[in-house]
């Protein structure tokens, strides 16, 4: 008996969430549309997880369980790329969930506009459901792949996070999540949609975003990771934008400048929490990278004067030099 490949693979990483694996896998288990696979990978987890994963297995034929040893969230990704069957892609974070018409909704306006990603609305909430933040984000519009791509290194309207959307499969060819580092999405994103010819929103929240204790992201003993992860991330995505030609003179300006006060930012974090992370290697690393974005040397008695200098060339650029 011959059968067809799934219009979408959703694809769901899986590491030590018992508390709310479940409530995750039923949120896309009950979607209104329902031609997809679901790619599970548990990755290495020590609690629970896996027997809930086989349960859902066992429960549904669109689930495919993948067990791997620990391999970390970007390298789980790729895993789930590379074991895929159909032509789109989605992530859905094991701690959060969907509304019941989220991939309709996103998959319609993919066909309506050819576009090659379709972005939704995320809710930011807490444990008990309780939304915590409301973001700036995108409406219902239509952008090329340039105009994204501007939009998501300033990070504002449009975040790298990897959920929420929906990917043609083919934008993911020579490009992946790098192993081993943490912030993977926010080092990856930017890079398809710049490959995007068109990427589509919605004005509808079809993500709920669950903050908890325990997330990498929360946890104080990944906060230093984590910031000098972050300088490296923000400081490739000025190098990529450098050389891509697709800001505008005024766009990378601005941009030069919220790339300079956002390292400037970490590092004055950095020393606050007296971090030994920050060591004279990194730290000459660091000053050598913000003396390119400059465009002059960069000494470490020069970091609160190029903050003082840098904000009111935010504001002017902003408010007189901004298109």
């Amino acid at each position: 008996m011959e059968t067809t490949s799934p219009q979408l693979s959703v694809i769901v990483p899986a590491y030590n969430v018992e508390k709310f694996l479940d409530k995750c896998l039923l949120s896309i288990a009950n979607q209104s549309f329902t031609d997809f696979e679901v790619i599970l990978i548990n990755d290495g987890s020590t609690d629970n997880t896996l027997q809930i994963c086989r349960e859902w297995t066992a429960r549904d034929a669109r689930f495919r369980l993948i067990v791997q040893d620990n391999m970390g969230l970007a390298e789980t990704r790729n895993v789930g790329i590379r074991e895929s069957h159909a032509p789109l892609v989605m992530f859905v974070d094991s701690d959060d969930y969907l509304e019941r018409d989220a991939i309709s909704v996103l998959l319609q306006n993919m066909e309506r506009t050819a576009a090659d990603i379709s972005v939704g609305r995320y809710i930011v909430e807490d444990l008990r459901g309780k939304r915590i933040k409301r973001p700036a984000q995108l409406g219902d519009v239509c952008l090329t792949g340039q105009q994204a791509y501007v939009k998501i290194l300033f990070d504002r309207e449009l975040k790298s996070y990897a959920w929420a959307k929906i990917y043609t499969k083919t934008l993911f060819e020579g490009i992946e999540y790098p192993k081993g580092l943490l912030l993977e999405d926010y080092l990856t994103s930017y890079l398809l949609f710049k490959r995007a010819k068109t990427i589509v929103s919605t004005s509808k929240e079809i993500y709920h975003y669950v903050q908890q204790p325990e997330s990498i992201m929360k946890s104080a003993s990944r906060k230093t990771a984590l910031n000098l992860a972050f300088i490296e991330g923000v400081y490739h995505r000025f190098c990529d934008a450098e050389k891509s030609n697709l800001l505008t003179k005024r766009q990378l300006a601005l941009f030069r400048v919220k790339t300079t006060r956002r390292i400037l930012r970490t590092l004055f974090n950095l020393e606050r929490d007296a971090s030994a992370e920050l060591n004279s290697e990194k730290r000459n690393k660091y000053l050598t990278y913000l003396g390119h974005i400059v465009q002059q040397e960069v000494k470490s008695v020069d970091l609160k004067k190029l903050w003082r200098m840098t904000e009111p060339k935010k504001i002017f650029l902003t408010l007189f030099y901004w298109r």
